[in-house]
C-alpha cells in the first residue's frame, strides 16, 4: 500500500455553496473514502505545472519559432481550427501521456517520478536537449534559455520549470 494514498474526503452532512450571492445548503453525495494511486496524483501535479507555464490558446497559432501550427497547450496540428477548453485539456493529457510512453520506451530503469520529470522536460525541449538531460540530469538547469531572432535569452519561466522537473527527479 506504499504507492497508494488514501484520500479521505471528510464531508459534513451539509456544506454551503453560493448561488446568486445567497448561501444555500446542499447535501453531500460522497460519503465513502476514495483511494487514489500516488502516481496518478504526481501526474496531475505535472499537468498543473505545465498549465502554469504553457498558455492555452483555443485557436490555431504558430509556435514561438514560427514553424509549427499549434493549438491548446502547444498541441501540434496541421489545420487552422478552434477548440473548446475541454478539448484543450484532453489534448494536453494525451500529449503528456505520449511523452511518458516515449520515456518508458527508452527502457531506462527509472522510478515513475523520474519518468514524469523527463516527460515534462520533453514537453518543451528539442529531442537533442532532452537526450542531454536524460544522460546528465545534474545539468538539468542549463536548459533555461530560448532563442529569438538568433539571439540567446535566459528565461525565468524556464528556470522555474527546470527547477520543478529537477525536484520531481529527486523524489
Amino acid at each position: 500500500m506504499n504507492d497508494l494514498i488514501l484520500l479521505v474526503l471528510s464531508f459534513f452532512n451539509l456544506f454551503a455553496t453560493h448561488v446568486n450571492s445567497e448561501v444555500v445548503k446542499v447535501e453531500t453525495v460522497i460519503s465513502e473514502p476514495i483511494v487514489v494511486d500516488q502516481n496518478y496524483i504526481y501526474k496531475l501535479e505535472c499537468l498543473k505545472e505545465i498549465r502554469k507555464h504553457e498558455s492555452c490558446k483555443l485557436t490555431t497559432y504558430l509556435d514561438p519559432n514560427g514553424k509549427q501550427l499549434c493549438i491548446g497547450y502547444g498541441h501540434k496540428t496541421t489545420e487552422y481550427t478552434t477548440i473548446t477548453k475541454g478539448k484543450a485539456e484532453e489534448l494536453l493529457e494525451q500529449d503528456f501521456d505520449k511523452r511518458i510512453q516515449k520515456v518508458k520506451e527508452r527502457n531506462l530503469d527509472l522510478s515513475y517520478t523520474k519518468q514524469l520529470a523527463l516527460a515534462m522536460a520533453m514537453y518543451n525541449l528539442t529531442w537533442n536537449s532532452y537526450l542531454k538531460i536524460e544522460k546528465s540530469p545534474e545539468k538539468w538547469l542549463q536548459y533555461c534559455n530560448y532563442y529569438k531572432g538568433g539571439k540567446k535569452f535566459k528565461s525565468q519561466g524556464l528556470l522555474k520549470r527546470r527547477q520543478y522537473e529537477k525536484r520531481l527527479w529527486e523524489l
